[in-house]
């Protein structure tokens, strides 16, 4: 799931970036190309923060014909990214329930929906609180470039081993969380709903 990923990528720097007194242009060059693929999906999947390398670049040219003063490399870079294929048993944190199903985060990279549907009278399903850590494995997976995580859908596998608990307060504002758990899920219902589909 997790893998090296290799970027042929075009770097432009403008006359805003060579503003400050130069030490490296590849530390230059890593800090923009930092700025658009870390922490986010690429066509090669979630890149993870810190993990970006600078393997080679071009020397560098000037854009011709537009005087903008920006100077363009092509630089290639290795980065470790996520990329789950179906099957995959991960642990993630529960951070949301709801009527539409269990919300699962992995390194904040990968938030994976357990459908409710197919767990109706499951007494382990049910019992699981926000906070645990459980196992879930991932079936179908999508994502776009620059999303800001990976959209999956999974199944349920038990809580995690040595995760702890959680205990729910008993005096909870039932109709109020019941508002914003279906608020939160509005803007992901229809990915989730067409992945449970082909669940089916």
């Amino acid at each position: 799931m997790q893998h090296v990923a290799i970027f042929d990528e075009q770097v432009v720097l403008t006359p805003k970036d060579m503003r400050t007194d130069i030490t490296s242009i590849d530390e230059i060059l890593l800090d923009v190309l930092s700025a658009s693929l870390d922490g986010k999906c690429s066509r090669h999947g979630f890149v993870l923060n810190g993990t970006l390398k600078i393997l080679s670049r071009s020397m560098g040219a000037l854009d011709k014909g537009r005087f903008t003063g920006n100077i363009i490399f092509l630089v290639k870079a290795e980065a470790e990214v996520l990329n789950p294929p179906d099957g995959t048993v991960i642990e993630g944190e529960v951070i949301r329930k709801n009527k539409m199903g269990i919300y699962v985060s992995y390194k904040d990279a990968i938030r994976i929906i357990l459908p409710r549907d197919l767990y109706i009278g499951d007494v382990s399903y049910d019992a699981v609180q926000i906070g645990e850590t459980i196992k879930v494995e991932i079936k179908k997976s999508r994502f776009q470039v620059n999303d800001p995580y990976i959209l999956s859908v999974g199944y349920f596998r038990g809580r995690a081993e040595g995760a702890r608990t959680v205990v729910t307060p008993v005096e909870i504002d039932e109709e109020a969380e019941a508002e914003e758990a279906e608020a939160d899920a509005d803007a992901e219902t229809e990915d989730v709903l067409e992945a449970n589909d082909e669940l089916e």
